[in-house]
């Protein structure tokens, strides 16, 4: 589950760590050469989804390389007690050690390849903090001007929790197991926080249009496979004045991620050689 201006984020969010493993099978067909590094076919599949094309899926590798090598470039590194407690933290989010290590060989990793993935997403979380983020600034003149031209109501908030799995299958048996009381649904869930029904996509939207607080929702096709999502707790709040000027600060400051952001990976690309391979183009 994302909030909509997140969506101009590059970052990697938990689960898809799981869904990147390259396959290791047949011919490596290069795809698209970055620099001096390769981008096989396979890596582009083991990508793709529904809302994913090949196009798509090698644009997003091809930005990810660049701002590796980026992140390298400006010696970009992470701590290993950094990756060792994301690392602890993803692994508690499942029942039990034992099916955190099977989630791990279903989708063709190690504990190391898995660390491995955690501390490049960390080089890429830090380096778009220091290049895009660090050179935003919203001027708090826009943030009064804005707060005098528009009245803010009250909003209806709901607090979230959602246990999120690559396959609908997975979902399917959790939730019958929950039902069952096999399983507890507050230990295996994750606490999203509050959260107003537009800041959501589309399909939580539509699925949370008639859950009720406590309710267990039917399997919600997301992002990043398939999740069940309950509402914990509702809330209406007008905020204070303070909390109105951050949320229009957080609005201008996405608005201008988004536009820095497509700044900077059009530099690196201008910059980088970068030739897509035959059957795919030329860039």
């Amino acid at each position: 589950m994302t909030r909509n201006f997140t969506l101009y984020s590059l970052l990697f969010t938990l689960y898809s760590l799981f869904f990147l493993s390259p396959s290791f099978s047949g011919v490596f067909k290069i795809a698209a050469v970055v620099n001096n590094e390769t981008i096989t076919e396979n890596e582009v599949k083991e990508l793709m989804n529904p809302d994913k094309d090949f196009s798509s899926a090698l644009n997003y590798l091809i930005e990810e390389t660049l701002l590796l090598q980026e992140a390298k470039k400006r010696q970009i590194e992470i701590d290993k007690k950094t990756v060792d407690e994301e690392f602890k933290r993803i692994k508690e989010k499942f029942s039990s050690p034992e099916d955190f290590y099977r989630r791990l060989a279903n989708e063709g990793l190690t504990a190391h390849q898995l660390k491995e993935k955690l501390e490049k997403q960390a080089r890429i979380q830090k380096l778009i903090n220091q290049a895009v983020g660090g050179a935003i600034f919203v001027n708090p003149r826009e943030i009064e001007e804005r707060q005098q031209q528009e009245n803010f109501p009250k909003k209806n908030f709901y607090r979230l929790s959602e246990i999120s799995r690559k396959e609908k299958r997975e979902v399917e048996e959790i939730s019958r197991r929950i039902k069952n009381g096999e399983l507890k649904f507050s230990e295996l869930a994750t606490d999203l926080g509050y959260f107003q029904k537009e800041e959501l996509s589309p399909p939580f939207q539509s699925a949370l249009a008639t859950l009720k607080i406590g309710e267990l929702s039917k399997p919600i096709k997301s992002e990043e496979g398939y999740a069940l999502v309950c509402i914990t707790e509702e809330k209406e709040k007008a905020g204070s004045q303070e909390e109105i000027r951050q949320v229009i600060k957080e609005e201008f400051f996405a608005g201008k991620f988004k536009e820095r952001y497509q700044e900077f990976i059009a530099g690196l690309k201008k910059n980088a050689y970068i030739e897509i391979k035959q059957n795919f183009g030329r860039r």
